[in-house]
């Protein structure tokens, strides 16, 4: 450890480096912190320098602490892969996945020695996997697999493990499993955003018409609750333009083209001309997903697939029974 009369003040960290090419661990670097927090330092202040001084400030850290802290190993060449190394073992679960993170990016044996097993849990830890729902049928009906229980029967497994096992070996449903997280908010928080991104990209009439798994679904109370505004059948011109009036200001609220050239559309035709629940629902479907994309309402499009078929995403909380390792994926 060096002495310095005059230290130079924290600047913020480089960016990440992924090169195993070794520093001069032992000394210290602009971004150092200063024993004893003053500026300027006194004559007597030491820098606490190079890895000695990480390794210091990660010894009196708390575990949230140590994750922001653990990013710095990756300036220290090997020095720093050790100190990952030995972290991917630390009582804290977040510590140890932070670490098996960084070492992800490092292309070095040591680095991916370390981490051949993947993620180590012990008993009580939790990880959040969230998943993308798929749809399946029976003898009558499509029916969206949007949990784990659904996906065991869907797949022939057993457990999670199982689930996992078999989506790596199958390419077809690889990117079933979309995140693994050890915060619960954060997958929560993948799991909506992957819900709305498929809502938007997905048929929502692809099923068919006959094979419908949204059978109990009113659609046409939806539309009227959620002023949709799309003719409904049996509505006719009149009672269509009174909902027009009656929700939306037109000179305000209908700025974009296509929705009023689709609202317009709907008003100016007869009413349905089948007697077929089964066609007239397939094209009420069809013309409300046009008008929520046509008006940007993708939020509201991502409540219809909810509230009408289920969750095109979802969060599966497993707790660890034993000591285990899991697969890794990069996004934990």
């Amino acid at each position: 450890m060096s002495m310095r009369s005059i230290a130079p003040a924290i600047s913020v960290w480089q960016p990440l480096k992924h090169s195993v090419m070794a520093n001069d661990a032992s000394q210290p670097e602009p971004t150092d912190l200063i024993l004893g927090g003053h500026l300027p330092p006194p004559s007597s202040g030491a820098v606490l320098g190079g890895i000695q001084g990480l390794r210091q400030r990660l010894a009196d850290a708390s575990p949230d602490q140590i994750v922001d802290l653990l990013p710095q190993s990756l300036n220290y060449g090997e020095a720093g892969i050790d100190v990952l190394v030995e972290a991917v073992h630390d009582a804290a679960l977040i510590v140890r996945a932070k670490a098996c993170q960084l070492l992800q990016r490092i292309d070095s044996p040591k680095a991916q020695q370390a981490i051949a097993n993947g993620l180590w849990l012990n008993p009580g830890d939790r990880i959040y996997y969230v998943f993308a729902s798929f749809s399946d049928y029976n003898d009558c009906w499509y029916y969206l697999v949007d949990s784990i229980d659904k996906m065991c029967d869907s797949l022939g497994c057993d457990s999670i493990n199982d689930i996992l096992s078999y989506c790596k070996s199958k390419p077809a449903f690889q990117s079933i499993l979309v995140s693994q997280h050890i915060s619960k908010e954060n997958a929560e928080t993948v799991a909506k955003t992957h819900h709305q991104w498929r809502a938007m990209e997905e048929d929502f009439s692809g099923t068919g018409q006959h094979h419908n798994f949204r059978g109990n679904f009113d659609l046409i109370e939806w539309c009227k609750t959620n002023n949709v505004l799309v003719r409904l059948p049996g509505e006719d011109r009149s009672e269509f333009e009174q909902r027009i009036n009656t929700f939306y200001s037109v000179q305000n609220s209908l700025t974009l083209g296509k929705e009023q050239q689709f609202i317009w559309q709907e008003w100016e035709k007869d009413d349905y001309t089948v007697d077929d629940w089964w066609e007239i629902r397939y094209e009420l479907e069809c013309k409300i997903v046009e008008l929520l994309k046509a008006s940007q309402q993708y939020e509201l499009l991502g409540q219809l697939w909810l509230e009408a078929a289920g969750k095109l995403a979802f969060v599966h909380e497993e707790v660890a029974s034993e000591s285990i390792y899991i697969r890794i994926i990069e996004n934990l």
